[in-house]
């Protein structure tokens, strides 16, 4: 992958996750609120089921929104940071914009495995272990990090060292790529 392209899928994920982070936000102060679970800032003071349920929705509703929705209303698949820095999602093979199965698949390979990158998923695990305190669920988080880490250096191999491929981990199991405009 030239370098170029790749500093701006790195500067546009960064910036494309703070500012999803930030609709997560908003939206889960405006949740805690809502619910009577919050105080006049939206910062959780008591977590109910209700509340770590509906945040868990939040999440996944956040991440859809943004990373699929967003790039397949738009009219190149285009997260706004992409838009921003010009980059678009093409398919593999014949380099046209991905359909909603594509994309949702592409950005469940990032929720799922390279999830500690993002804040989405951060939550949603540290809800899904508040609503299972009683159990002991720190194996499983020790081993989410685990496959995100690794996740991680097989994508940046991906991008960087594979001849015949040269994308992340996301976009070769979603046979996609990204290209600048």
């Amino acid at each position: 992958m030239q370098g170029g392209i790749l500093l701006k899928r790195l500067l546009a994920f960064g910036l494309d996750w703070y500012l999803s982070a930030i609709f997560l936000n908003l939206g889960s102060r405006g949740l805690a609120f809502s619910l009577g679970v919050g105080d006049s800032n939206g910062q959780v003071v008591r977590y109910t089921t209700t509340y770590l349920l509906l945040e868990m929705l939040l999440c996944l509703l956040v991440a859809f929104a943004y990373f699929v929705l967003v790039p397949h209303l738009s009219k190149r698949a285009q997260t706004p940071m992409m838009m921003l820095l010009r980059l678009e999602i093409v398919t593999l093979n014949n380099e046209c914009k991905p359909s909603l199965v594509t994309l949702a698949q592409r950005y469940l390979v990032t929720f799922f495995l390279l999830g500690y990158l993002s804040s989405q998923f951060s939550l949603f695990i540290f809800d899904w272990r508040m609503l299972l305190a009683n159990y002991d669920t720190q194996y499983v988080a020790n081993f989410l990090v685990v496959v995100s880490g690794v996740s991680l250096i097989v994508s940046a191999y991906l991008a960087l060292k594979s001849k015949e491929f040269s994308g992340s981990l996301q976009d070769y199991l979603a046979k996609t790529k990204v290209c600048q405009l």
